[in-house]
């Protein structure tokens, strides 16, 4: 442990102030700069603690998406990083995963793995219909780890699902969830969901308490480890070793902005997200093309809308649907032509991925 606090991680000390005095606690990061470590040492430290008459009356939770990722095979080496033993005072050496069970475990003369006293279960939230009918009366720790999405591939309604599941799990009891995410991508449906506001631009070292429904969540951005091993580079290199969020290259607008004419101008927004599309025409070439730039400020009355959501004004529409031919021959300019460029590589990226719920 004395070198993962020489090298900046984040360690179970600096998440046991955050974790207090909430229900959930989203924690935000770059890779490997030791949430998950952390959250994992938290969690078996209290199943360990919590054992009793050959019971463990605080059991964890591992949580993630698909049920592929909830394969035994899978989820055993999650744990692998864990020292069991200093944990568990020389009474166990590893853990080891069968039939979706985390169990404290010891390896015997003959080198064989020896499972002992179950300390927690393994759930997809894809699979959530399946444990409904079932009882966990011990869970106390919930992980779910990958909450972030790189590319946006979220189960449908999944914050609900989720939800669903914490309910199957707990019942009626209180506990602890953790939700451990990299630092991927600004869009989550969970932040929309769970009302958390302002989630996007938190800076390094800073964080939210919200409370929702007598619910308390704390989301908390980690401090950056600063650390690059000389692996790393590039657009990759800013994400994993900083923990900026992922980029790709996008087109820019060729010229100064003053050198074209605004055509045309409509905002597009989804969720939290809002972007203000200027329709250009260059003066000297009569080339056409959209430029998306953040919007910051509140939509104004009379404002032409894009959105997924309901408003009676008629200036607002569900997705791209026209309301004159002028305006049809723009869109097509950015849903066939592909004809747009952004004012920096992030607000490209984030809405190219959100444009696939537009088509």
């Amino acid at each position: 442990m004395s070198n993962r606090n020489k090298s900046n991680y984040f360690t179970v000390k600096d998440l046991k102030p955050l974790i207090k005095n909430v229900d959930y606690l989203f924690l935000l990061s770059e890779r490997s700069n030791g949430k998950s470590y952390s959250v994992k040492s938290y969690c078996l430290n209290d199943a360990f603690k919590s054992i009793k008459n050959g019971k463990c009356e605080k059991q964890m939770a591992y949580i993630r998406r698909y049920d592929i990722d909830c394969k035994d095979s899978v989820c055993e080496p999650y744990f692998a990083d864990m020292p069991i033993t200093e944990i568990t005072n020389n009474q166990y050496t590893c853990v080891s995963v069968y039939r979706k069970k985390i169990y404290f475990a010891h390896v015997d003369d003959d080198g064989k793995v020896k499972r002992d006293i179950c300390i927690g279960y393994c759930f997809a939230v894809s699979n959530g219909e399946h444990y409904k009918s079932l009882m966990y009366p011990y869970i106390y720790n919930i992980i779910y780890e990958e909450v972030i999405s790189e590319k946006g591939q979220y189960l449908y309604l999944e914050p609900t699902k989720f939800q669903q599941l914490i309910s199957t799990i707990l019942r009626d009891r209180k506990g602890k969830v953790f939700l451990v995410g990299n630092t991927l991508s600004r869009m989550c449906p969970y932040y929309n969901e769970f009302g958390l506001k302002g989630v996007e631009s938190l800076e390094l070292g800073e964080g939210n308490i919200y409370t929702v429904d007598n619910t308390k969540i704390r989301v908390y951005r980690c401090k950056s480890r600063n650390y690059n091993s000389g692996m790393f580079f590039g657009n990759a290199s800013r994400n994993i070793t900083k923990g900026e969020y992922i980029t790709e290259t996008q087109p820019h607008l060729p010229k100064q902005l003053r050198e074209y004419d605004i055509v045309y101008r409509c905002v597009l927004k989804y969720e939290n997200f809002m972007y203000l599309m200027y329709f250009l025409k260059d003066k000297l070439t009569r080339d056409m093309t959209w430029y998306v730039v953040p919007k910051t400020t509140p939509i104004q009355d009379k404002t032409r809308v894009i959105a997924l959501e309901y408003n009676s004004s008629v200036l607002w529409t569900n997705g791209f649907l026209a309301l004159t031919n002028n305006e049809q021959t723009a869109f097509n300019f950015l849903l066939k032509h592909h004809k747009v460029v952004f004012s920096d590589n992030l607000t490209g990226t984030e809405f190219m991925n959100l444009l696939k719920y537009f088509k």
